[in-house]
Formats: C-alpha cells, sequence, structure tokens
C-alpha cells in the first residue's frame, strides 16, 4: 500500500520545516542586506556632513589667519613708518644742528654767494627777488643786495640759504629745504 498518512504527515512537516528554513535564510540575508544598505547610506550622510564641517572649519581658520596676518603686516608698515619719521626727525634736527654751525662759520659766506649766483643762473635774472633769514640779511647784505633785491625774510628755522622769486619761478635754496629734500629720498 502505499505509504502511511504518517509518513505524508512526516514527509510534509519536513518539507515545511525546509521551506520555513529557506525563507528564514531569505528573509535574514534581505533584512541584512537592508540594515547594510542604510547603515551606509547613513554613514555617507555623515562623512558628507563631516567633510563640510571640516571645509567650513578648514575655512574659518583660514580667514582668522589672513585677518590676523593683515592685521600684523598693517601694525609692523605703521611701525616701520612710525620708525622712519623718528630717525628722520633725529636726523633733521643732527644736520640741521651742524648746518647751524657752519651758518655761523667763515666758509658761509662763500657758499651762500654761489648759491646765490647758480639760482639766478636758473632762474634768469629779470625781475628776481630774493628771500634771506634775518640773521643772513643783518650779516650779508651789502653782498646780497648786489644781486637782486632782497624783500621779505625767511623764519629763521630755515637756517640759511635762500628762496629766488621771479614772476614765474620760485626756487627754494634753503639749507632747511635741501635737508628736507635728502631725508625724504630715504
Amino acid at each position: 500500500m502505499g505509504r502511511s498518512i504518517e509518513s505524508k504527515l512526516e514527509e510534509f512537516n519536513s518539507s515545511c520545516k525546509k521551506i520555513a528554513i529557506n525563507e528564514k535564510k531569505e528573509l535574514e540575508e534581505n533584512l541584512e542586506n537592508e540594515i547594510k544598505s542604510k547603515v551606509d547610506a547613513e554613514m555617507a550622510r555623515y562623512e558628507e556632513k563631516l567633510a563640510k564641517k571640516k571645509e567650513d572649519e578648514e575655512k574659518k581658520i583660514i580667514n582668522s589667519f589672513n585677518s590676523d596676518l593683515w592685521n600684523l603686516e598693517g601694525n609692523c608698515k605703521k611701525e616701520l613708518i612710525k620708525q622712519n619719521e623718528e630717525i628722520k626727525s633725529i636726523l633733521l634736527e643732527s644736520i640741521s644742528n651742524k648746518m647751524r654751525n657752519f651758518v655761523n662759520s667763515d666758509e658761509y659766506c662763500d657758499f651762500l654767494i654761489k648759491t646765490i649766483e647758480k639760482t639766478i643762473e636758473i632762474s634768469g635774472s629779470n625781475g628776481i627777488r630774493i628771500l634771506v633769514t634775518k640773521y643772513d640779511k643783518d650779516r650779508f647784505f651789502n653782498i646780497i643786495s648786489k644781486y637782486g633785491y632782497i624783500s621779505d625774510e625767511l623764519p629763521d628755522q630755515n637756517i640759511g640759504g635762500i628762496i629766488v622769486k621771479t614772476d614765474n619761478k620760485y626756487i627754494d635754496n634753503t639749507i632747511l629745504n635741501s635737508i628736507k629734500e635728502a631725508l625724504d629720498e630715504l
């Protein structure tokens, strides 16, 4: 006779177990793949977010560095300009003192005459007005007056030398101006 119902049930039971085991394996694999896919997607979003945050932080650091560098360069330039001006001021005072001593020397008269002659040669001889310090005017009036009309006096801070004015020219050959021009070239 064929098989008994019990053996058929057992075979059916066994077959159901195999199907259940296979479906369970398939479900577990599908679930594992879905979890892996979601974890990978979440990791990718996290890494992207982390990279963006890192990029933003780098930009902040670079901007801060550039700002600090710009401020430092500006402060250094200001300090250098300040020191340069201080040095020029010290040099101006030192040279001015030495030139004041020169103005009181015998050689100064020859210097003044050469300066007048050279300046007149440059400016021409028509309508000349010579400006000198009061000190030079008092000391050398007779010498200076033979070169042109002596007009206004220059402030004594000009130390010495002359300014020659004509109708269309203005030539500043004062000692102070010469010192300042030399210091400006530094």
